[in-house]
Formats: C-alpha cells, structure tokens, sequence
C-alpha cells in the first residue's frame, strides 16, 4: 500500500481524464507518463486487487456460514414454539382440574407435576428466546461482513477503473517513446552521413 502514496500525482492527473467528454474515444486526451512509475503502479494495483477478490471470497464464505447458523437458530426456535404450546395447553388443563381436587393424595400429585411442567416451560421459553437473540447477533455480523465485502468490491472496482486509465496512458507513452528512438536512430544515421560527407 505505501507505494500508492509515492505516485499520488500521476494518478489524479490520469483520474481527472475520467470526467472529460470523449476521453474514452480520443486516445490522445491521456498524457504521457513516467513509463517506470505507470507500471509500478498498474503493478500495486493489480496485487491490491488480488488481495482485494482473496478477502471478499473469504469474507462471503463466512457471512454464508453465519447465515447458516442463522437459518438453523431461527429453525430450531421455531420448532420448540409448538411444544412450548402443547405444554402450556395441557398446563392450564391441569390447572383446571387441580383447583377442584380434594383428595390429598391427587392434590399432591397434581401439585408436583405443575411444579415440573412450570420447570419445563421456563426452559422452553429460555431456548427459544436465546435461539431468537443468537440468529440475531448472527445477522448482524452477516451484515457486517457483507458492507466490508460491499467496501472491497467498491474499492476493486475503482482500482480495475484506474488501472484501464493508466493502461492507456502507457500505451500512448510507449507510442511517443517508439517515434522518439525512431527519430533517433533516423539521426544517427543522418549524422554518419554527414561526419562521411564533411572528411
């Protein structure tokens, strides 16, 4: 990443070429660039973008197995919800019929299975409410990690914009240099001919 800081002139000039009219169309609105510098940027781009798509594979991996989790919290609360009601039903059922008993011994033993039962709701409802926070908290780190995947995917696609851009300058960079050593090379062998024809 510090090598992004020791070109920041070069590729906001480059950006800037993004905003005008036509740019796309008229290769010659890209500047020449420093041919070195051009490629070494292209290069911690391209190796940012690398790290960029390894990061947002991983990250969706774990939001899918989050969801998962989720999924099967929400599931397993949803599932103990119509016991939880069969055993409250049948609850109030004996509560019915506990208030008319007078035989000790019924009385007892209609006392001792509402104590139980009251046990067992209170435990239904402790798991269905704790499934019911887990898929929550599970929810919010799904979403958690789908905005940083949301923030890479952003970020890739601004460095694959930057480096089309920069692409094309080199190209155009490269041009200028292939007419300038032609130019040269023409020079040279002018001057041969001259240095011949002034002995």
């Amino acid at each position: 990443m510090q090598a992004l800081n020791h070109l920041p002139r070069l590729l906001s000039c480059l950006l800037v070429l993004v905003a005008l009219p036509g740019y796309s169309q008229d290769k010659s609105a890209f500047p020449f660039v420093d041919l070195g510098k051009a490629q070494a940027l292209i290069d911690v781009l391209t190796k940012e973008n690398e790290t960029l798509t390894a990061e947002s594979a991983r990250l969706s991996q774990e939001a899918d197995a989050l969801v998962a989790q989720a999924v099967a919290s929400q599931k397993g609360a949803a599932d103990l919800v119509p016991l939880r009601n069969a055993v409250k039903a049948r609850y109030s059922e004996l509560a019915s019929i506990e208030a008319d008993l007078a035989d000790k011994g019924l009385q007892a033993r209609a006392a001792a299975a509402s104590e139980k039962t009251l046990a067992v709701l209170k435990r239904l409802s402790a798991r269905i409410d704790a499934l019911g926070l887990k898929a929550l908290d599970l929810g919010k780190q799904v979403e958690n990690l789908q905005a940083q995947v949301s923030v890479d995917q952003a970020r890739l696609v601004r460095n694959t914009d930057d480096i089309i851009v920069l692409q094309a300058a080199l190209a155009r960079t490269k041009a200028q240099q292939g007419r300038l050593e032609a130019v040269i090379g023409d020079l040279d062998s002018l001057s041969s001919r001259a240095e011949t024809a002034l002995k």
